[in-house]
């Protein structure tokens, strides 16, 4: 009987044994999955776990890297469910450290989700950053040092942001020190860990001198930027264990190469030397990994890059290739957006209109599906998209090659066809403006569509200036007939002109009276909470 029962056991034993192994093998599979971009492949290892193990050390490896890869992919609602569920599990088993990076990965959801969500990842990478210093892990410490850093750059706090990185750098020289004997995962895992760091750090460096450089008169050198930059540079020559990630990082610092020398008087060879060297090793690592997005993303940088040196047919092959691998991707909406967007202008910079007018539609088409403005493609970057310089341009270039269209038209017809097209475009780049400027893509505008040339009477016409780079454009939408007037003035002297014309409105006709006016409001406030106070400069704290 007792030795029935200890068959019994040792078969227990051993079953639990098996299990245990199994999961540990499907958690290390998963990870090495999403360190190369697989994210299926990952989500399937890590569901495996969650649906034969009760291990809750196991769950929330598992709750975090699903998590992750649901915000990568913009699933921010099933990302939110999962953490909820995931820190629930954590404050019940008293896992300190899966604590804090649960804390960690819900700040970064909230900050991928745009402005509005700042202040809730503001407080929850607080919450993040307190817990990693109770649970006495350097590592975790190090992975929520770098998002902090990141959300005070984000607050504008550019010196803190710059100490906090410093600090995570010094935590990753003691982690390194600590081990005695370094595998090849443990020095791969502080190659990481120091050039996400490194990266962010010489995002963080830029954005600051290029503050600075606003209120100082002359070109600033931008020498702590160069420097942090090839500080960076160097970091990534060295392998990562997460190398999905050291290609999107390559692809920062060549964005962030080519930022630095638009600020310069002078072509830099060094930076030239950095943004191709980059952009080809990204290139190399995404065909190494066989990863459609990070293919998708290095091909189609490259062929910008050959844009902007005029090398046209090397980067339209790119171009297509690019385009190519978005349609493999999870993400193909915001990716054929680029992409077409870079088709349009290399075939009009080669003279083929029809070609450049369907890459265009197309991109706009694709651009209309993209839920939000901010991609997390398993990299992240510090630097804001700027409406007006990154995405509007986009609009106007194909309203400009419209436009041009219509002059050189055969007939009344197709030359009005092509009008109406233009300013269709500047209608859909006004609501876009708007869309971005409330920060949602979900308007509901309630308006009753009506027909202008049967509502408009003869004595009224509407207006639509359209400034391009060489010349401004003016349609005039009469009841019976659209009409294009060509003005040839430049868009940066129109705008002078109108900021001449603003800057005499501004000035009071009556100088004294106003400095009385003032005079009595200081003396009648007595500071009260309703005084108008003029903005402090980004990035001092209140």
């Amino acid at each position: 009987m007792n030795y029935s029962f200890s068959l019994v056991t040792l078969f227990t034993f051993l079953l639990l044994l098996h299990f245990s192994t199994v999961q540990a093998d499907s958690l290390v599979e998963a990870k090495q999955a999403f360190q190369q971009g697989h994210y299926e492949k990952a989500v399937t290892q890590w569901q495996a776990v969650l649906d034969t193990t009760t291990n809750s050390a196991h769950r929330l490896e598992a709750f975090l890297g699903i998590a992750q890869i649901h915000r990568h992919l913009g699933v921010y609602n099933q990302a939110k469910n999962l953490l909820q569920t995931a820190l629930a599990v954590a404050k019940q088993s008293g896992h300190a450290h899966y604590h804090a990076l649960l804390l960690n990965e819900f700040s970064k959801l909230s900050l991928s989700q745009g402005q509005k969500h700042y202040t809730v990842a503001f407080s929850i990478g607080k919450q993040a950053l307190s817990r990693a210093r109770q649970a006495n892990d350097l590592v975790v410490l190090i992975e929520v040092l770098n998002h902090w850093g990141n959300l005070l750059t984000i607050e504008y706090d550019y010196n803190g942001a710059l100490e906090t990185f410093s600090e995570a750098l010094t935590h990753v020289d003691s982690y390194g020190s600590q081990v005695t004997k370094k595998s090849t995962f443990v020095k791969q895992e502080i190659e990481t860990l120091r050039g996400k760091i490194l990266i962010n750090k010489a995002q963080t460096t830029f954005l600051q001198e290029a503050e600075l450089a606003q209120f100082q008169s002359g070109k600033l050198a931008f020498k702590a930027s160069i420097a942090t930059l090839q500080a960076a540079f160097q970091s990534t020559k060295n392998v990562w264990i997460d190398s999905y990630k050291q290609g999107f990082g390559l692809i920062t610092l060549s964005q962030l190469a080519q930022k630095i020398q638009a600020q310069l008087p002078e072509a830099s060879t060094l930076l030239t030397q950095i943004t191709y060297q980059t952009l080809i090793k990204a290139r190399e690592l995404a065909n190494h990994l066989d990863n459609a997005t990070a293919k998708a993303y290095s091909y189609g940088y490259l062929g910008q890059l050959y844009e902007q040196q005029q090398r046209y047919s090397e980067a339209l092959a790119l171009t297509r290739q690019a385009l190519f691998f978005a349609q493999q991707t999870h993400q193909p909406f915001w990716l054929n957006y680029l992409w077409q967007w870079q088709l349009g202008r290399l075939f009009k910079a080669q003279h083929h209109y029809r070609e450049a007018l369907s890459a265009y539609q197309q991109a706009l088409d694709n651009f209309q599906e993209v839920r939000t403005l901010r991609v997390n493609t398993g990299y992240f970057n510090l630097m804001e998209i700027d409406f007006r310089q990154e995405i509007a341009p986009i609009y106007f270039e194909l309203a400009d090659l419209l436009l041009l269209q219509a002059r050189i038209a055969s007939t009344a017809s197709s030359r009005e066809n092509l009008l109406r097209q233009a300013r269709a475009i500047i209608e859909r780049f006004r609501e876009a403006e708007l869309q971005n400027y409330l920060q949602t893509e979900c308007l509901n505008f309630n308006t009753q569509c009506f027909d202008l040339e049967t509502s408009l009477d003869t004595q009224t016409v509407l207006l639509y200036p359209i400034p391009l780079p060489d010349r401004l454009e003016l349609l005039l939408q009469q009841r019976k007939a659209l009409i294009q007037v060509t003005v040839p003035i430049p868009e940066k002297e129109l705008y002078m002109v109108i900021n001449a014309f603003l800057a005499a409105l501004h000035n009071h006709p009556n100088p004294e009276e106003l400095a009385s006016i003032r005079s009595r409001q200081n003396v009648t406030s007595h500071k009260s909470d309703d005084e108008t106070c003029t903005p402090a400069l980004r990035g001092q704290q209140l």
